[in-house]
This record gives C-alpha cells, structure tokens and sequence, in this order.
C-alpha cells in the first residue's frame, strides 16, 4: 500500500518537473535568418532598389503559457549597386548598406502540430542606409561621394516555424516595411553639402528562411 501511494505522489511531481523542464528550455530563442528585400523611396517608380539581407534575432518568453515573446532584433542588408546608379545619377555606386536595429514582438499559434504559424512585430530604434560612390564635377573628373539617410517605422511579418527537431525550427517568413526614409547628410569629395530634408516613404517586401533553436 505504502508503496503504492508513493508512486501516486510520485507521478505528478515528475511531470510537473518535466513541464516545468520543457517550459524553460524554451524560455528563451536565437534566430538566423536570410533573405531579399525589395525598397520603394516615395512615390517615383524609379526609385526601386532591391538588397540582400541577412538577420539575427533574441527573445525571451516571459510567461510560459501566454504565446508572446519580446526580444531585439538586428538586420544588415547589402544594396543592389546597379540599382542604385539609376536612382542616384552617380557615375558609379561602390556600395550600399543598411543597418537597422530593434524591438522585436512575436506571437505564435500554440498546439499547431509540425508547423506553427506567427505573427513578428519589428520596431527599429536604429536605423541607417549608407550609398558611396563616385561623381563627376564640373571638370569631368570623377570625385567621392557619400550619402546617409535615417531609417524609421515598423515591420511586419507572418510566418511558420517549422519543426525539425525538438528546439530546433526552420522558419519561413514574409516581410512588409512600412517606414521612412530621411536624408541626414551628404558628403563630395569629403565635404559636407546641403542635402534634401524631405521626408520620403519606404516601403518594402521581403521573404526570409532561417532557423530558431530554443533553449
């Protein structure tokens, strides 16, 4: 009898330990993510750009049972040069970049069996699009240039995570911008010049695969 009262005790003890195991395993995840952005500056059809991104992203889930998680989320894209040219009437682009870094909120379907859809919203605090690249002066002569603009709104993406293993999922994600994008500065042949103040949206789509491990 003794013995099988204990094993009754026994029984939810272990599994209380295992969910309570389980729950802070995933208590916090990593993300990679990879992917194509496609830019639109304001209203000129001209003024398209598409850039090649890369993702890493951190959250942490503070109440188990509630599908929401909070975290940060930093994003690094490489601009097509060629692309570029058009929109800037340059004689050549070197590079262009763009750096923007945030709040990153998500919220999940839980009880999906194999694929779990999400919703991500991504809130950049920092954000930055670089261009260099060369101009020709008055003499015809070739002379560097560098642009920057500040970068602000909110993006939004639905998804699926995807599991593989157990705290190992593949993502796949659909992205829409919905920002804007202010000149902060010019620079010719390293001096600074007057530059456009004006406000212009930026919108833009982006798709991304990556991987969440969960720990």
């Amino acid at each position: 009898m003794l013995s099988r009262f204990t094993r009754v005790l026994t029984l939810p003890v272990l599994m209380a330990a295992a969910l309570q195991s389980t729950a802070a395993l995933a208590f916090v995840d990593a993300q990679g993510l990879v992917g194509r952005r496609w830019y639109k500056i304001g209203t000129d059809p001209a003024t398209k750009v598409s850039s090649q991104e890369i993702a890493v992203a951190a959250h942490l889930d503070p109440i188990p049972l509630i599908p929401v998680a909070i975290g940060a989320r930093i994003g690094a894209g490489t601009l097509d040069t060629t692309q570029l040219k058009g929109i800037y009437s340059a004689s050549s682009i070197d590079s262009g970049a763009v750096l923007e870094a945030g709040l990153d909120l998500m919220a999940w379907v839980p009880l999906v069996p194999i694929i779990t859809p999400y919703v991500r919203l991504n809130i950049p605090v920092y954000g930055t699009w670089l261009v260099k690249g060369k101009l020709l002066d008055t003499a015809l002569l070739s002379v560097p240039f560098q642009r920057e603009a500040k970068i602000s709104g909110t993006q939004l993406s639905v998804g699926a995570k995807y599991s593989v293993l157990p705290l190992v999922k593949v993502l796949f994600e659909a992205n829409y911008g919905k920002e804007s994008w202010k000149p902060t500065s010019v620079k010719v042949n390293n001096v600074t010049v007057d530059s456009d103040s004006k406000t212009y949206t930026l919108d833009s789509q982006a798709v991304f695969l990556g991987v969440e491990v969960g720990f």
